[in-house]
């Protein structure tokens, strides 16, 4: 039986992500946006979803090695195994605007996580907080940087 939910969960995934990505490109086509931009706000927060419920329920439960192991491995399996069977499948062009900063996000925010797990023995609420609102910043960077680079496209058009 345990064969069974796992076959099925793993149709109910492919299906999902599918209906996720098909629903991201359309959006991006009514408003006019890059898909980069979707993808990098709207598709990483709805695949971020089940991480956030799996992470909440461990920590809740008093678990919180596991949300941690997670989180980092979640991590780890994005940035090697999704993105290098997606270059397998596919040449990969990233974005030449907005990738070097992504790049040194992302570098800046692992090397945050790693100075915070090795010098505090609890991420209390208000490094939550300090984290979320990060995430909400970078967003906003995201988006308005997106909004000037089609200003400064039309204005010179």
């Amino acid at each position: 039986m345990m064969w069974l939910y796992i076959i099925l969960g793993l149709i109910i995934l492919v299906t999902s992500g599918d209906f996720l990505v098909r629903g991201a490109v359309n959006l991006s086509n009514i408003f006019k946006i890059s898909p980069y931009i979707i993808a990098g706000t709207l598709v990483a927060f709805g695949t971020s979803a089940p991480e956030l419920f799996v992470s909440g329920i461990a920590s809740y439960s008093g678990n919180p090695g596991a949300a941690i192991g997670n989180i980092l491995g979640s991590n780890i399996a994005n940035v090697f195994l999704a993105l290098g069977i997606t270059a397998i499948i596919a040449n990969i062009s990233p974005p030449k605007n907005n990738f070097q900063m992504d790049i040194k996000v992302l570098v800046a925010s692992s090397i945050i996580l790693v100075i915070l797990f090795l010098n505090i023995p609890f991420l209390y609420w208000w490094v939550g907080l300090i984290l979320i609102l990060s995430l909400f910043f970078w967003d906003q960077w995201i988006i308005l940087s997106m909004f000037f680079q089609i200003q400064k496209h039309v204005s010179v058009v």
